[in-house]
């Protein structure tokens, strides 16, 4: 299962049948990511937390997002947060691209980061060497 972790906890039971939980983590910052979508992330930390308490393989990924998410304390803030999880987990630190672009212009919507450049590997290998140095298990 893909998931933003968005989602009522009543679908938790739901998850239990899935091989694999792909939980996609923006920021744990909730005031942060309210400015850039609107709402909080009470909800999908929440659920994060839960589904680490349970028995299935999770694997949590980081997209990185210039002047949002890719600051060495933005990746530490994630860091000691998912050290608060049940169990371990691996990451995955996934660089941003433009490819959302051509799909919000379909619907006629503004893309906001189609200026920004894709993020470098220097870049992504550098926040993961952040996390390692933080005890998170980076894939």
């Amino acid at each position: 299962m893909e998931t933003s972790g968005f989602f009522s906890e009543e679908k938790i039971p739901i998850a239990e049948n899935f091989d694999l939980i792909l939980f996609d983590l923006k920021h744990v910052d909730s005031e942060k990511l309210k400015k850039v979508i609107g709402k909080d992330n009470s909800i999908i930390l929440k659920n994060l937390l839960t589904l680490s308490s349970k028995e299935i393989p999770m694997e949590i990924r980081i997209t990185v997002i210039p002047e949002f998410n890719d600051r060495e304390e933005d990746i530490l803030l994630i860091a000691r947060w998912l050290k608060n999880l049940k169990k371990p987990v691996s990451v995955r630190i996934l660089p941003f691209h433009r490819l959302a672009k051509t799909k919000q212009e379909i619907f006629g919507i503004s893309y906001p980061y189609s200026n920004h450049q894709p993020i470098s590997q220097e870049k992504i290998s550098f926040l993961s060497d952040i996390l390692r140095q933080e005890g998170i298990n980076v894939v």
